[in-house]
C-alpha cells in the first residue's frame, strides 16, 4: 500500500472542518479523502479528540438535523434505526420551533 500524501492546505482545511462539526463523510466526498486519512490528520493535532465521535448518536443525529441535513441522510450516516431516526427527527423539529 502507497501512502498518500496530503498538503498543508488540505490538512488545515480538514482540521478547520471537523472543529466546525463537518461529519466525516462528507469531508470524506468533498476532499477526496478516506475516514482513515481524515483520521489521521486530525490525530496528528498533538492527539486532539475528534469533538463529533465524543458525542452521542443521539447527539450527533441533532447536530446534523441542525445543519437541515435529510432524515435519510442521518439515517444512513449514524446507521440508525430508521424508527429511532425520525423520533429524533421529530424532537428536533419541535426544539427549532421554540
Amino acid at each position: 500500500m502507497s501512502k498518500v500524501s496530503v498538503d498543508e492546505e488540505t490538512k488545515k482545511r480538514v482540521i478547520e472542518k471537523r472543529k466546525a462539526g463537518v461529519s466525516m463523510r462528507i469531508i470524506s466526498k468533498e476532499d477526496h479523502l478516506s475516514f482513515t486519512t481524515i483520521s489521521k490528520i486530525w490525530n496528528e493535532k498533538e492527539g486532539q479528540k475528534d469533538p463529533i465521535a465524543e458525542k452521542s448518536v443521539t447527539s450527533r443525529a441533532f447536530f446534523l438535523f441542525e445543519q437541515n441535513r435529510s432524515l435519510v441522510d442521518v439515517t444512513l450516516e449514524l446507521d440508525l434505526n430508521p424508527t429511532e431516526a425520525e423520533k429524533i427527527h421529530e424532537l428536533s423539529k419541535t426544539k427549532r420551533s421554540r
